[in-house]
């Protein structure tokens, strides 16, 4: 007896200890973790060139200076929707049939809109840090200014001031192109949307009006300079990483308490982030070809199996695949506007070829002699932009984020709806396209009057 005893207390000590010893061993595990800190790539910059600036210390040599103080106009005044809809209509070409209202809309904002302007004729610009408390709708109010400063471009159109026009939409652009510059993601993709607003407009006014190729070529070679200041990806990822560092310096890491701190590490916490945006940095210093983001996302996101990330700081892994934000679709979206930008300068040089010579060129290279320095690129394939024409009309297109021609088949992102069952597409850019854009716009508004759901539609193929 006294020996099954014996046995049986060995067995409980020995089962103790091992309980103990994998009690410790996750703690550490836990806490400091069994394999050694991650790091970034050796030879990645993760320091972006100039600090990040907090939105009270913007000086007036900086645009954003300008920038922040149209948008604190707009936030105290409202837009009724109904100008909302009359905007939306101008920028899709169609000219609403009552526009005094909105001319006064758009002078009541006026002074914003000189803001704005003033703001790109600055010789620099970087934007502050994000401070969710406080900028809200910041975002709303920078897009607002730049939709009013298209529909301010549109009305002189519509009056005969083609010198107003176009100054308004290349101002957009530069104002786009500006909002991407020194702040977080947030800040680069609404600097996108703005930029390709503006590229749109351009788009639309080189191609329904007959100019003279000089003043096509003015428009090129200021689409070229402001090309040039374009900000890149990789470095809006070092300010989206200075920015979520003091993120959770504000909103996580000061309010734990001592428990907490014992199981949370701020240094470690940094340490996974530098080590994650280190890789996603260097992945975005190389062409979207050759890039593999969905790669770098997934091996952040988790770790298998499950013991593994247990022991080895799940903290700060958490913390790393909750605050990254969806960089793949956020780089999709910069090389898009990149793109718009691209095509639109392209655009102008096709029509500047069909003015001078009667016809549209056989082949894009035949613009690489006069009117563009090389053969433009699609960013997304790193191949030459496709092209094709039949008669007067033309198309150019690129491949898209999938990466695949569709031959200009269906875009990728225009005449869709959000029930579309079609994915991937390509995205073009069409002599026809100011004709495709109303004619869209005015489907959409026949639908929306009889109240009908939207059907599925096969957007109109490209000549």
């Amino acid at each position: 007896m006294l020996a099954v005893k014996r046995v049986v207390k060995c067995i409980a000590l020995s089962f103790g200890a091992v309980v103990l010893l994998a009690v410790v061993l996750g703690f550490i595990g836990f806490r400091w973790g069994l394999t050694p800190l991650p790091k970034p790539p050796p030879g990645v910059r993760i320091k972006p060139l100039l600090p990040p600036i907090a939105r009270e210390n913007l000086t007036p040599e900086n645009g954003a200076f300008q920038y922040m103080r149209a948008v604190d106009f707009i936030q105290r005044r409202y837009l009724p929707d109904e100008f909302e809809d009359q905007i939306q209509a101008l920028l899709d070409g169609s000219i609403p049939a009552k526009i005094n209202g909105l001319e006064r809309t758009i002078s009541d904002f006026g002074p914003a809109l000189d803001l704005v302007r003033q703001g790109t004729h600055t010789p620099s610009c970087q934007m502050p840090q994000l401070d969710l408390t406080v900028d809200t709708n910041a975002f709303r109010s920078l897009r607002l200014a730049a939709r009013l400063l298209v529909a301010d471009g549109k009305l002189a159109e519509n009056q005969g001031d083609f010198t107003r026009a176009i100054d308004d939409y290349l101002t957009v652009v530069k104002f786009g192109v500006d909002c991407a510059k020194g702040g977080t993601i947030m800040y680069a993709l609404i600097g996108d949307a703005i930029e390709s607003l503006g590229s749109q407009a351009i788009r639309a006014y080189v191609l329904q009006n007959t100019n003279p190729s000089g003043d096509t070529q003015s428009i090129m070679e200021k689409l070229s300079r402001i090309y040039s200041e374009r900000m890149p990806f990789a470095e809006t990822l070092r300010y989206e990483l200075e920015g979520l560092k003091g993120t959770m310096d504000q909103a996580l890491l000061d309010q734990t308490n001592s428990w907490q701190q014992l199981l949370i590490s701020r240094d470690e916490v940094f340490v996974y982030f530098e080590a994650a945006f280190g890789e996603l940095i260097q992945d975005a210093e190389r062409p979207l070809w050759e890039s593999n983001t969905k790669a770098i996302m997934r091996k952040w996101e988790r770790d298998k199996p499950i013991w593994r990330t247990a022991l080895n700081r799940p903290i700060p892994r958490i913390l790393v695949a909750m605050m990254l934000p969806n960089i793949g679709s956020a780089r999709n979206r910069t090389i898009r506007a990149e793109l718009e930008l691209e095509a639109t300068t392209v655009v102008c040089a096709l029509k500047s070829y069909e003015i001078i010579h009667g016809a549209p060129p056989n082949q894009l290279s035949d613009l690489t002699s006069d009117l563009l320095p090389s053969l433009p690129m699609d960013p997304f394939d790193g191949k030459p932009l496709r092209y094709r024409h039949e008669g007067k009309e033309w198309v150019v297109w690129s491949v898209g984020s999938d990466r695949k021609d569709d031959n200009a088949a269906w875009h990728e992102f225009k005449y869709r709806k959000h029930d579309d069952y079609r994915i991937g597409g390509d995205i073009y850019f069409k002599s026809t396209e100011p004709q495709d854009d109303l004619a869209f716009y005015l489907s959409q508004q026949k639908v929306k009057a009889s109240g009908t759901t939207l059907s599925k539609r096969t957007p109109t193929a490209a000549p």
